[in-house]
């Protein structure tokens, strides 16, 4: 299995495991005082193997990163401090038609960029967030790996 399948796999894992911590919690929440202890150690067990989850999918996510920065020949994705006006245009062009709004938020995800808490609700509105996030940092570079890692199927240079 691939990095992003593996990726992909283990956020599913994590949306399963909310559910029955939900549950879980709700139980406690009904029985108060008088819950049985082995739902108190079913949520703390779901909490660990949540939280493990979350670290294991960081881990990919970094070593596909580093994995693709390695191998991307030299001169194909040289590191961009500041976009020009027409880059940066073609980069949103790219995460706007090219992305779903589902590849878009695991793109963030495999970044550690917080979905939800980019500016904006409409996807256009995220993916200028987005943009611009990097942009501030400087790390425009590590956003195009990353979405070339995700979509090698995209001509990721920025050229018009």
């Amino acid at each position: 299995m691939d990095a992003h399948a593996e990726i992909t796999h283990k956020q599913q894992l994590i949306a399963t495991h909310k559910q029955r911590l939900h549950y879980l919690e709700l139980q406690k929440a009904q029985f108060g005082l008088h819950t049985a202890p082995h739902i108190q150690i079913d949520i703390d067990n779901t909490r660990q193997e949540i939280q493990k989850l979350t670290q294991e999918i960081q881990t990919l996510s970094q070593a596909a990163m580093s994995t693709t920065a390695t191998r991307t020949p030299a001169g194909t994705m040289p590191p961009v401090a500041d976009l020009t006006a027409n880059q940066r245009i073609r980069l949103r062009e790219i995460l706007i038609n090219r992305f779903s709004l589902s590849e878009l938020k695991t793109l963030c995800f495999d970044l550690g960029v917080d979905y939800d808490n980019l500016a904006g609700e409409a996807k256009l509105d995220k993916v200028l967030a987005l943009i611009t996030y990097y942009e501030r940092r400087r790390q425009v570079a590590q956003l195009l790996a990353a979405g070339k890692h995700m979509r090698n199927d995209i001509d990721w240079s920025l050229s018009t």
